[in-house]
């Protein structure tokens, strides 16, 4: 398949001070950045024969070739302030403001997305700074034209499976499997069959009728470089992010427990043979629907801290230490409206999907040598996570990654490079199979280390 996009976009920018546009306390002009851009967008997928045949194992189903497009006109501005400078109690007091207007084609949707930011710098050691902006993601082609298909998901077992003594291996009555398509004849023989792979069906797709998901950020935060501490920076900085309609899917479990449970969503739940949701290609009739729509909202809470020091080793060079901190003190979602907040901080699995540490910190040193030799020491932290969703826990503890790397500069054409990643050889955590639809080879290959101790060497030549 292919993705396309042409951009014709333009601005004029200026300095209002040059026409006397500035305010009373400040020593410079408002500056000013007027533009448009339109933008087209387009999808074309197209599946080998094998795979619109239902002929390529792991897939769960035939694919669909599809293609679609849609253009965005916008216009906006932005502007920089500065309301005081060069007074005792303050170096400069900036504000920065933009505004952005945006319509959409074909589905008539529009936006207005804007920003109002400012910082105070008392005096060269401390800054204060925050900000507000609201912005939206529009439904890019995947997220409109993705064909309606079928496709797996992973879960541990079938929640109307292994029945004993008239309960399932999750504690359902028939009454409650029933709402889900279990039949009476298919319960009294143990239940739906569990998949060995612990994979099931469900229809995935995209729509064009989805609305822009919305989000509002706030922050507020400080820069500190004190004179005693000479080449030393550090910056705090507290974040609330809150998204409204954001596009994504509702997980598959969570619409068939609904169901079971509830009685919701029980008309997007179609079993197949045997009752099961596995058996057979995926497809409409055979699987969960789990197609792109506009779910609830999710909120982000935590704080940001991050810390620069600079030091000069006079005759041995230069040593900079870095590092960022960042805790994640709330991650609450809905998965679809009226569901009800989860909190999905510190933990993963059921609707919360990926590990989501509350504590993680990336950590460097590096010493500059008079040499042209460079050396780097790392650490990497991944806080402790609780698996949720299952009625056997695997709890993942932190990990500590140790790198160490170098180059040398051998001379102005030619620079060597050697370093060992994951010093100490650790083992990714070990997650079930099926725990999610992202874990792969038994842990999160994008989150941890999968591979161990890790060398790697290298040479750039420049001609």
């Amino acid at each position: 398949g292919t993705t396309d996009q042409e951009i014709m976009s333009g601005y004029v920018s200026g300095d209002l001070g040059d026409y006397g546009i500035q305010l009373p306390w400040a020593e410079t002009g408002v500056t000013v950045v007027i533009g448009a851009e339109y933008r087209e967008e387009s999808l074309e997928y197209r599946p080998d024969d094998a795979a619109l045949a239902g002929q390529v194992g792991g897939l769960g189903a035939a694919l669909t070739a599809v293609n679609g497009d849609y253009d965005v006109t916008e216009g906006f501005i932005e502007a920089s302030v500065p309301v005081v400078e060069g007074k005792d109690w303050a170096n400069s007091v900036v504000l920065d403001l933009g505004y952005r207007y945006s319509d959409y084609d074909p589905s008539g949707e529009t936006t207005d997305t804007y920003k109002i930011a400012g910082s105070w710098e008392i005096n060269e050691q401390v800054k204060v700074r925050g900000s507000f902006q609201r912005a939206v993601r529009a439904p890019n082609v995947v997220d409109q034209f993705q064909p309606v298909q079928g496709s797996l998901f992973a879960m541990d077992q079938d929640p109307c499976g292994g029945v004993v003594n008239g309960v399932s291996q999750q504690g359902y009555t028939f009454e409650q499997c029933a709402n889900s398509g279990v039949s009476r004849a298919q319960w009294d023989l143990g239940g739906p069959p569990d998949s060995p792979a612990a994979q099931y069906n469900q229809i995935i797709g995209g729509s064009t009728e989805l609305k822009p998901e919305e989000s509002d950020t706030t922050s507020f935060g400080f820069i500190l470089s004190p004179n005693f501490l000479d080449g030393l920076t550090v910056a705090v900085d507290w974040y609330n992010i809150e998204v409204d309609d954001a596009i994504d899917t509702i997980d598959p479990e969570t619409t068939l427990l609904q169901c079971i449970e509830n009685g919701a969503f029980c008309d997007t739940v179609a079993r197949g043979t045997n009752d099961s949701l596995w058996l057979g290609l995926a497809g409409p009739g055979n699987g969960i629907d789990a197609r792109t729509v506009n779910i609830g909202y999710f909120e982000v809470e935590g704080i940001d801290v991050e810390i620069t020091w600079n030091l000069d080793l006079e005759e041995w060079g230069s040593l900079r230490l870095y590092n960022v901190y960042g805790y994640v003190d709330s991650w609450e979602q809905e998965e679809y409206p009226g569901a009800g907040a989860e909190s999905c901080e510190g933990v993963y699995g059921g609707a919360c999907d990926l590990p989501l540490p509350e504590h993680a910190n990336r950590f460097s040193l590096t010493w500059a040598s008079p040499w042209d030799v460079n050396v780097n020491f790392g650490w990497r932290y991944i806080g402790e996570v609780d698996q949720i969703g299952t009625s056997i826990p695997n709890d993942l503890d932190s990990e500590s990654y140790f790198d160490l790397a170098a180059t040398w500069a051998v001379t102005d054409y030619a620079e060597l490079r050697l370093g060992m990643n994951n010093i100490t050889d650790e083992e990714p955590p070990f997650v079930y199979q099926g725990v999610t639809a992202r874990e792969n080879g038994n842990t999160y290959p994008g989150i941890y280390d999968p591979l161990g101790q890790y060398w790697f060497a290298g040479v750039s030549l420049k001609f």
